[in-house]
């Protein structure tokens, strides 16, 4: 019979790494010899006649199962759970399950000699904690981690686990770091990419990528990649004003951007660095929360209230620095590419100011008009970030992350001064006679950006008391009276410091005009044979007119803008027509004891009329118009 030939070393080797389903060195369908002679030794170690020296191809990894199957044929099997219970009940199965078989959610690391670490998922790591894969035997790879926990690392032949997404809760929502590479041969594995950020939590900050696993040590092997950095959340946005008056909330300052992950180091002879992580795109500002307009006021002379401050915009976020590639030490190798920086955040929009309030009308109680209320201020516009800086590693190229653009200003006009109310017209026929129009209210000024307020207009004067008419019993013509006087007109309030216009000044109220004067009584004809008449009465003088209300001045502009409009002056008051005179009273008959006859009285003399007024000044505002 002939006698085989000896197997080639290569062939034990290889037999050894087709235990992960690698074939012969000859490309043969046939498993090498040091597979099925492995496991025909294991077989008898744990005393199973049925062992065969069928060739191996795949180790099971069904972490559900209560054993492990090895080889094409299912002749030689590895418990995967607990040791101590398998001790217990199969010592020798135990003893076996320590150097050869999967890691599991118990026991996560592999056999010492062979297998694969655990990985962790959904369904067995639960709650906030950070589950770190299993490590591989000395040939097997490593688990992977989940909720930022890391990879498992490879022994002498085998990958690097992934390293596992962060989550907010744990670690700062740091990816895990991926699992180093077999000492021979093997990848690293890949960083877990950071947690995006949360209001409220780290700052809003996204997590940081984790860093490739490495393979410096192996001979043959690429470095993991590093994981990408978490987004920064987005600032919240600032609450408007909402009772009159009130102003807004600023806007939420965004997160930053997670770093990413440093690529890991290449092996020694053959393979390339991992690729640095991309640095985290960083969250937008909240826009500022806008001022509330000021209150309007209801009552008779009441000012208005000022309109309220916009609020400022948040900043946004500093984008993520770039992770640095993983280096390359060996003869034939390269270096990974630099991550690039995450991209700042854009700023949050400046919050619009509320306009003041209008002041009220007077009245008979409170005949001046109210003040309007001035204009809020604008926020200001939340900066943009700054964006994130390319990884270090020298010809790892890289880019660098955009500078946010900055938030939208607020542009004018707003946040405009309330109008000033308007003074009390004493035109009623319940007010007095000669009573004076009430006063304007002043425009409020403009916020910063904001027009000012146009001044209330001056209320018209009643006119004065008529005279008493005489009576031929003596009470004799009285003068009219005086007409009231114009109110004079609110002054326009100031244009904004930045911007807006200057408001108008408020018109002058019309003079009353004078009251009439009475009209005197005609003499008493008198019965007496040969008697005199009376005299007739005099007239009474007319009022004199009211004066004219002054026209308000002009606000003027503080920034750019243009004065507002002077107030013209009110129109002057009409003089009290004059009295008309009483006539004489008639002289009586002379008869035969008095054969004179009487003379005649004699006739009154009218009233004078009363002097007319004026019109008002206007505003005095240089170079802003109005009449007189």
């Amino acid at each position: 019979m002939p006698v085989p030939a000896p197997p080639q070393p290569a062939g034990v080797w290889l037999g050894v790494t087709s235990w992960f389903g690698t074939r012969s060195i000859s490309g043969s369908a046939d498993d090498p010899i040091g597979s099925p002679l492995m496991w025909t030794l294991m077989a008898f170690a744990r005393r199973d006649p049925g062992a065969t020296a069928t060739g191996a191809t795949t180790v099971g990894a069904d972490r559900r199962a209560t054993s492990l199957t090895i080889g094409s044929t299912p002749t030689a099997t590895a418990s995967t759970g607990p040791l101590l219970g398998s001790a217990v009940q199969d010592p020798i199965g135990g003893f076996f399950r320590i150097f050869i078989g999967n890691g599991t959610a118990e026991h996560p690391d592999a056999g010492l000699l062979l297998g694969n670490g655990f990985s962790f998922d959904a369904a067995t790591c639960t709650g906030l904690v950070a589950c770190e894969g299993g490590r591989g035997g000395l040939m097997g790879n490593g688990g992977a981690g989940y909720n930022g926990g890391s990879g498992g690392a490879a022994v002498w032949v085998g990958n690097g686990g992934n390293g596992g997404a962060g989550v907010s809760a744990v670690n700062d929502g740091a990816g895990g770091n991926g699992g180093a590479a077999g000492l021979f041969i093997g990848n690293g594995g890949s960083g877990g990419r950071g947690a995006d950020g949360l209001v409220g939590v780290n700052s809003g900050a996204g997590g940081a990528g984790g860093s490739g696993g490495r393979a410096a040590i192996s001979a043959f092997g690429d470095g993991g990649d590093g994981g990408a950095g978490g987004a920064g959340a987005d600032g919240n946005a600032g609450i408007d004003g909402v009772a009159a008056g009130t102003s807004g909330v600023e806007g939420g300052d965004a997160g930053d951007g997670g770093a990413g992950g440093a690529g890991g180091a290449s092996s020694t002879l053959f393979g390339r660095g991992g690729n640095g992580g991309l640095g985290g795109t960083a969250g937008a500002g909240g826009r500022g929360g806008k001022g509330a307009a000021g209150l309007t006021a209801v009552e008779a002379g009441g000012a208005g209230l000022d309109g309220g401050d916009g609020a400022r915009g948040g900043a946004g976020g500093v984008g993520g620095t770039g992770g640095s590639a993983g280096g390359s030490g060996g003869l034939f190798n390269s270096a990974g590419t630099n991550g690039d920086g995450g991209n700042g955040g854009r700023g949050g929009d400046a919050g619009s100011p509320g306009d003041g309030g209008n002041g009220a009308a007077g009245n008979v109680s409170a005949i001046n008009g109210g003040a309007g209320g001035w204009g809020g201020n604008p926020g200001t516009a939340g900066v943009g970030g700054v964006g994130g800086t390319a990884g270090t590693r020298p010809r790892g190229r890289g880019s660098n992350g955009s500078t946010g653009s900055n938030g939208a200003i607020v542009t004018g006009p707003a946040g405009n001064g309330g109008t000033g109310g308007d003074g009390f017209n004493a035109t009623s026929p319940a007010t007095p006679a000669g009573t004076a129009g009430g006063t304007g209210g002043t425009g409020g000024n403009g916020g910063a950006l904001g027009n000012g307020g146009t001044g209330g207009a001056g209320g018209t004067g009643a006119t004065g008391t008529a005279g008493t008419d005489g009576t031929p019993t003596g009470a004799v013509a009285t003068d009219g009276g005086t007409g009231g006087a114009g109110g004079n007109g609110g002054a326009g309030g100031l244009g904004g410091t930045t911007s807006g216009n200057g408001g108008a000044g408020g018109a002058g109220g019309s003079a009353g005009d004078g009251g009439r004067g009475g009209i005197g009584a005609t003499g008493i004809n008198t019965v007496v044979a040969g008697g005199n008449g009376g005299g007739g009465q005099d007239g009474g003088n007319g009022g004199n007119a009211g004066l004219a209300g002054t026209g308000g001045n002009a606000g003027t502009a503080q920034g750019t803008g243009t004065n507002g409009t002077n107030g013209d002056g009110g129109n002057g008051g009409r003089g009290g027509d004059a009295g008309s005179p009483g006539d004489g009273g008639h002289g009586a008959a002379g008869n035969l004891s008095t054969p004179n006859g009487g003379a005649g009285g004699n006739g009154g003399n009218p009233g004078i009329a009363g002097t007319g007024t004026q019109g008002g000044a206007a505003g005095t505002t240089l170079g802003a118009g109005g009449s007189t």
